[in-house]
């Protein structure tokens, strides 16, 4: 089975522990939600961003079905996957974003 990963990225600010930790829950509900063989695989914070990884079959129906919850936590955010043996991402959320890469 082909596996994708899907990016949620938010902006923080720098010693924002508030956010961070807001994220963090994020991070814990998604993982409740997200549906096998989709997986939440960790996160990383830095240079002003805060992205949860979930690994995929299928990003546009994973991301589908977490869409009401991260709207929840903040509709500022963008969301992409990529294949694995690619390095360019596809953009989900918002729509009219271009270009998304991870810092």
């Amino acid at each position: 089975m082909k596996s994708y990963q899907l990016v949620l990225q938010y902006k923080v600010s720098p010693g924002d522990l508030t956010g961070i930790n807001d994220l963090f829950e994020l991070e814990e509900l998604l993982s409740k939600v997200v549906k096998a063989p989709a997986q939440v695989d960790g996160h990383d914070v830095g240079s002003g961003e805060a992205n949860i990884f979930i690994v995929t079959p299928d990003p546009q129906e994973t991301f589908e079905a977490i869409r009401p919850i991260l709207f929840r936590y903040s509709a500022e955010f963008k969301a992409a996957h990529r294949d694995f043996d690619e390095d360019e991402y596809s953009v989900l959320w918002p729509l009219n974003l271009r270009k998304f890469s991870l810092v």
